[in-house]
C-alpha cells in the first residue's frame, strides 16, 4: 500500500465493515450478565431467584407524629395505589381474610403443641368450657352466624383459636407486629408495606421506569416513606459503577489533552489520534456485538483500551516528525510510510504483548472479564491497524512538530 489512495481506500473498507458488524451491539442492564453461568456462585443466586429473596421490596410509612388512623389511613392509600401499578405483581399492606384462613388450616393439625399445658387445662376445665361454648353458641346466633357453623363443627372448643392466639403473642425473629390488620413495627408508629415486582432485581439498571414509578408513588404519600430492596441496591451499584467510569473516561480525555498541549504545544497530535481511536473503539463494538447481549458496564471498562490507539500513533507521530520536515502532503506522507517502517516491530510486539494479555482475561468465569479480553484483543488490533493504514494519511493532512526538549530527556 505505497499510494495514499490506496491506503485510505482500504482503512475505510475496514472502518465501515467494523461498524456495520458492530450495529447488531446489543447492551443489557441484568447483573447476572456479569456473573459466572456455572459454580457455587450461580447455585447460590439460583436458590435466592427461586425464593424470590432479593425481590421482595419492603416500603416504609413513617407515622411518628400523627395518629395511629392517620397512620394507617397513608399505609392503605398507597397500597392500594401501588396494587394498581402493572410493573408490581404482589402487594401486601395489611392482613386479609384468606390469610387467616390459611393459618388456621395451618396450625389445626398443630394446636394442641402450640398451648401451654396450663392453658389448655384452663380451655377442658368446667368454668373454660362454660366459656368457651357460650362464647361459640354468641357467635352461632349473630348476624352471620352461619359462616361460623362449619368451624363450630370442626372445632367446637376453638382450640385452634387458642393456638392462633399463642402465635399472634409470639415474638419472631423479625421487629414486624400486626395490629389493627397492618404490618407494624414494635413501636406502632411505623406500617411496612411488602412489594414483589415482575421484574427480578439482577434485571434493574440505573434508571429503570419502576424505580421512577416507585418515587412518584411515594412522593404522593402525605407522610414520610422509604424503601429498600434487591432493586435498589441493583440500581445504585450499576449507577455508581457506571458514574465511576464515565468519570474516568472523561478525565482522562481531558488528561490527554492537556499532556498533548503541554508537550507538542499542538493539537495536530489530538486530532490525529482520533482515526486510530476510531478504529479501535469499531473493533470493539464488532466484537461486542458477536458477544451480545453484553452489559454496558463492560463497555464502559472496554473504554480505557482506546489509549491504545494514542500510543501507536504517538509513536508514529514523534518519530516522523523528528525527520527532516517536508513542505507538501506527498512529502509528510512518505515520513510517516518511513517511520512506520521503522517502528513497525515495536508496534507489532507492543500489540502482541497486549492481545496475550488480554488472552489470558478470557479463561475467567465471569462473564465481564472474558468480555474485557474479547474486547481488549480486538481494540489492540484495530489500533494497530488503524495507525497503519490511517497514520501516515492523517500526518500527511496535519503534518507534525517536533517534540520540544523536555528535561526528562536529559535524565
Amino acid at each position: 500500500m505505497n499510494t495514499p489512495w490506496t491506503r485510505l481506500a482500504a482503512g475505510l473498507a475496514l472502518l465501515l465493515s467494523l461498524l456495520l458488524l458492530g450495529r447488531g451491539l446489543s447492551l443489557t442492564d441484568d447483573l447476572a450478565a456479569l456473573l459466572p453461568a456455572d459454580g457455587e456462585l450461580s447455585e447460590h443466586l439460583s436458590l435466592v431467584q427461586r425464593f424470590r429473596v432479593a425481590d421482595t421490596l419492603l416500603i416504609e410509612v413513617d407515622g411518628a407524629g400523627v395518629s395511629r388512623k392517620e397512620l394507617l389511613a397513608a399505609t392503605d392509600d398507597l397500597g392500594e395505589r401501588l396494587r394498581l401499578e402493572p410493573r408490581l405483581g404482589v402487594v401486601r399492606y395489611r392482613a386479609e381474610v384468606e390469610d387467616g384462613r390459611r393459618l388456621q388450616a395451618a396450625v389445626s393439625p398443630y394446636a394442641v403443641e402450640l398451648i401451654p399445658q396450663e392453658q389448655l387445662a384452663e380451655r377442658l376445665s368446667d368454668q373454660g368450657l362454660r366459656a368457651v361454648l357460650g362464647g361459640q353458641l354468641a357467635r352461632l346466633a349473630g348476624p352471620g352466624g352461619s359462616l361460623f357453623e362449619g368451624a363450630f363443627l370442626a372445632d367446637p372448643l376453638d382450640i385452634s383459636g387458642l393456638a392462633l392466639s399463642q402465635l399472634r403473642g409470639a415474638t419472631g425473629p423479625f421487629a414486624v407486629l400486626v395490629e389493627d390488620g397492618h404490618f407494624l413495627d414494635r413501636t406502632g408508629t411505623r406500617a411496612l408495606i411488602l412489594a414483589e415486582p415482575t421484574i427480578p432485581a439482577l434485571g434493574i439498571g440505573p434508571e429503570h421506569e419502576l424505580l421512577d414509578v416507585l418515587a412518584a408513588e411515594l412522593a404522593a404519600t402525605p407522610l414520610p416513606t422509604d424503601w429498600l430492596g434487591g432493586h435498589r441496591m441493583a440500581s445504585e451499584a450499576a449507577s455508581m459503577i457506571q458514574g465511576d467510569v464515565q468519570r474516568a473516561v472523561t478525565l482522562g480525555s481531558v488528561l490527554l489533552v492537556l499532556l498533548f498541549l503541554i508537550g507538542f504545544r499542538s493539537l495536530r497530535p489530538v486530532l490525529g489520534s482520533l482515526g486510530p481511536a476510531a478504529m479501535a473503539a469499531a473493533a470493539a463494538a464488532a466484537v461486542a456485538a458477536l458477544l451480545s447481549p453484553i452489559h454496558g458496564i463492560s463497555m464502559g471498562f472496554s473504554a480505557a483500551l482506546l489509549g491504545l490507539a494514542v500510543d501507536y500513533w504517538i509513536h508514529l507521530y514523534v518519530t516522523a516528525s523528528s525527520k527532516p520536515p517536508a513542505p507538501d502532503f506527498r512529502g509528510r506522507y512518505e515520513l510517516a510510510r518511513q517511520a512506520l517502517g521503522e517502528i513497525a516491530p515495536a508496534l507489532v510486539l507492543g500489540a502482541g504483548s497486549t492481545a496475550g494479555a488480554c488472552l489470558v482475561l478470557m479463561v475467567s468465569r465471569y462473564p465481564v472479564v472474558r468480555d474485557l479480553g474479547a474486547m481488549g484483543i480486538a481494540a489492540a488490533l484495530g489500533a494497530l491497524a488503524g495507525t497503519w493504514l490511517l497514520g501516515p494519511l492523517l500526518f500527511g493532512v496535519l503534518g507534525g512538530r517536533k517534540l520540544p526538549d523536555l528535561p526528562v530527556a536529559r535524565l
